[in-house]
């Protein structure tokens, strides 16, 4: 049986591919057997939206390419996109954007964004991020040059354009508590120490006034584990303030302090489960450089903190409080599984 969050992985992969070919709730219930209640309860857990909100504002982004790179008449562009009237698609293009689609065809610019959750981003950092390979405004996650990608938010509002290679800009407003990521999924069976040496090559800048952090963040289960290893944050020592104290490491030149942190009832990659947190936390900050995951990964086993099969390895930009922006300009993933397969 599927687990619910492979279902909204399921669900996302079939409207991102079915977008222009007439996805709606009912498509995906007939795709999927699964209720439109049950469907109702994913998207409305996760993205706090329902799942045709959810579809509608995609097929609006979606058409903005349209309108930008072809000459096809409006009418034809809101049938692709499964709108039954040609004013219908307009009026939901204004409430989403701020501006008609004859607007913004002939000036290229859009006002301000209404997302499919209600909250607004900076009309002008979207224009700058459409013209990139993907862009993500509510929780949305996807593949792209080998690259698992996600954006995931509780609150605010918040942008994501992944540039590709794992690379990807993102933005923040105030209020907002977001985690960006690329990185690499694997199959929940394969243990760390079979995965052998991973490192992840990284370069980023960012700017903020408020708590933000860079670094690595994945998960394990069996048991169930979220993992961070953060090169540099600002105020990010409110996260780990009461978490258990384990020691300390040298990785790739620098020291890092370890902690450990139990949470109860928080939502997680298998829904709102109990699980751990560990941390290694750098004290001489860094924006680029080598990360030698497996050397922490080893290193928190030797202290007992045990993890399980792995799930996620991804570099991540986390941001909350004030207002803030960055940009991963490098990523690349490597681990000793992958380099054999490749050389096999």
């Amino acid at each position: 049986m599927l687990r619910p969050y492979d279902i909204l992985d399921y669900i996302i992969s079939e409207i991102e591919n079915s977008i222009r070919d007439g996805v709606n709730v009912d498509t995906l219930v007939e795709k999927f057997s699964i209720s439109r209640s049950h469907i109702h309860r994913i998207f409305m857990a996760v993205f706090n939206i329902p799942a045709a909100e959810y579809i509608r504002s995609r097929k609006l982004v979606s058409s903005l390419d349209d309108l930008r790179k072809t000459d096809a008449n409006i009418l034809d562009i809101a049938v692709t996109y499964g709108f039954e009237y040609e004013q219908s698609y307009i009026r939901s293009f204004k409430s989403e954007f701020g501006v008609t689609p004859g607007q913004f065809r002939k000036t290229g610019e859009i006002g301000n964004i209404k997302s499919a959750s209600k909250l607004s981003a900076s009309g002008n950092y979207l224009n700058e991020l459409y013209l990139k390979p993907e862009i993500l405004l509510n929780n949305q996650l996807g593949l792209l040059d080998g690259y698992n990608y996600s954006l995931w938010k509780n609150s605010g509002s918040a942008a994501m354009a992944v540039t590709g290679n794992g690379c990807f800009k993102c933005k923040w407003n105030r209020g907002t508590f977001a985690i960006f990521r690329t990185g690499k999924l694997y199959d929940e069976k394969i243990t760390y120490d079979q995965l052998g040496t991973v490192k992840i090559d990284f370069g980023a800048r960012y700017k903020s006034k408020g708590g933000v952090y860079l670094g690595v963040n994945g998960w394990t289960v069996d048991p169930l584990i979220n993992f961070y290893i953060i090169e540099d944050e600002i105020q990010s020592r409110v996260i780990y303030h009461f978490g258990a104290y384990k020691g300390t490491v040298n990785i790739d030149g620098g020291t890092y302090n370890i902690f450990e942190k139990e949470y109860f009832k928080q939502i997680s990659i298998k829904g709102i489960q109990n699980f751990k947190t560990y941390w290694s936390i750098r004290d001489e900050s860094r924006k680029s450089g080598i990360i030698s995951v497996s050397e922490h990964l080893k290193t928190w086993e030797e202290l007992g903190m045990k993890l399980g099969g792995m799930y996620e390895i991804a570099l991540a930009v986390q941001g909350w409080d004030n207002s803030g922006s960055a940009e991963v300009y490098r990523n690349v993933l490597t681990d000793e599984k992958m380099v054999k397969n490749v050389h096999s």
